[in-house]
């Protein structure tokens, strides 16, 4: 997927596409089902998550 593809280029080892970690960043307290996110960034730094937000503003996540 391109998306996955631009995520990893952006944070070389930084992103997780385990099922575990995927089902446990999508599950929310307040709704009983689990919906899977496509991806987990741990970010380490502000300028990465600069990087995360000017990519989604630019619809590189869509």
């Amino acid at each position: 997927m391109e998306k996955l593809e631009a995520l990893k280029r952006l944070f070389p080892g930084k992103v997780d596409l385990s099922e575990s970690e995927r089902l446990r960043h999508g599950k929310d307290e307040g709704y009983p089902e689990a919906r899977p996110v496509l991806a987990v960034v741990y970010p380490e730094s502000v300028e990465d998550v600069q990087k995360a937000l000017a990519g989604r503003g630019s619809g590189a996540w869509r």
